[in-house]
């Protein structure tokens, strides 16, 4: 019974240090699984500004936040991660310039994101690009 006593806190240390291990080897080993998020977004970016007139240099970013008032953490990095991939074109957050970029996702019914833009902007035209993205023609501006 003394040498199970004595040999249990060292049992205890070894499987505590193995299923570490093998938790930290398994980390190790997806690692390079995860898409890089900057390159995905700079790959949306690429069909928004192929459709964008070249001659724009300012648009406007809108995003889930701006209809529903309700904020979430993604919207700043994806905010950046947009102006990132747009570059050289400048985003502005708001409704301001005559083409905006519109990241609703795919949460956001399109009868809410219709609602809203004709509320605050009236004539408007509006493309889907996919992932959740827009990009608007403000008309009346």
């Amino acid at each position: 019974m003394k040498s199970l006593r004595r040999t249990l806190p060292f049992l205890l240390i070894a499987f505590i240090l193995l299923v570490g291990g093998l938790h930290l080897w398994g980390q190790v080993q997806s690692y390079g699984e995860f898409p890089d998020q900057l390159s995905a977004w700079e790959k949306r970016m690429v069909v928004i500004r192929a459709t964008l007139p070249e001659d724009v240099l300012v648009a406007g970013y809108l995003d889930k936040a701006s209809i529903t008032d309700i904020p979430t953490d993604a919207e700043e990095p994806e905010f950046f991660m947009a102006q990132y991939g747009m570059a050289p074109v400048v985003l502005t957050p708001g409704i301001g310039p005559e083409w905006l970029i519109g990241n609703f996702g795919n949460s956001l019914p399109a009868k809410t994101i219709d609602a809203w833009l004709s509320e605050k902007l009236g004539n408007y035209t509006v493309q889907e690009l996919g992932f959740g993205i827009y990009l608007i023609h403000d008309t009346a501006g």
